[in-house]
């Protein structure tokens, strides 16, 4: 049984192998380098038990309704649905001075335990983060994933000088072999957005902002 079918199965019947997918999603998407900052204040399951609570659980019927016929996309929906929620998280504990850490913290320890404050009681909408975060993802998982000659490839693409890569890196390719690899460069580039389930938004602001970073040390890397 797939993991969309699982997790629908989870929504619909209380399958707790479907939880333990959703779980599993979670725990992967929180371990990677661009939320270690979370992980400095809050165990990860705290985390996800909030998650559960504020962004599955109360939305049980409305998932299930939206994919009843057709379960496909459910991985691809928790995923999306886990980063937007991490970037909230990620935004309240960027923005959270020293002070009120530590008041949130003494707050925990003198409330009664009805009446715990939760450090989630801080997060806020700031939804600008969202694309800054899986836009740095992007940055991580293409780095993970591609070769030096296949980031090269990658730079000849979306460079403006085109001429330049070509004659200095791929001077002895035919244009028919230049066109193949540039053909299998977009297909593992796209496998590498759709296993992530990176946004369109997210590539095109790491395009922008980030592709040069790589593109720029491979330069340097590769200078004479």
């Amino acid at each position: 049984m797939s993991g969309n079918d699982l997790i629908f199965n989870f929504f619909s019947e209380n399958d707790p192998k479907g939880l333990e997918v959703i779980k599993n999603i979670f725990f992967k998407i929180i371990g990677s380098p661009t939320y270690t900052l979370i992980l400095n204040y809050y165990e990860k399951e705290d985390v996800f038990q909030e998650f559960l609570a504020t962004k599955i659980l109360p939305y049980r019927n409305h998932i299930v309704d939206k994919f009843f016929e057709q379960q496909s996309g459910l991985v691809s929906y928790i995923q999306r649905m886990t980063k937007n929620f991490l970037a909230d998280v990620y935004a309240s504990v960027k923005l959270m001075s020293e002070n009120e850490i530590s008041d949130v913290i003494n707050s925990k320890e003198e409330d009664d335990e009805d009446e715990v404050k939760s450090y989630f009681d801080l997060i806020g909408k700031a939804e600008n983060y969202i694309l800054d975060i899986e836009a740095e993802e992007v940055k991580i998982a293409l780095t993970k994933h591609l070769s030096d000659s296949e980031v090269l490839m990658f730079c000849y693409q979306i460079s403006d000088s085109k001429e330049f890569y070509k004659s200095k890196y791929f001077n002895d390719l035919s244009d028919d072999a230049l066109y193949k690899r540039v053909e299998r460069m977009k297909t593992k580039i796209k496998e590498i957005l759709k296993e992530y389930s990176f946004s369109a938004e997210a590539f095109e602001k790491f395009l922008k902002e980030h592709s040069h970073e790589i593109c720029k040390k491979l330069e340097v890397n590769n200078h004479g």
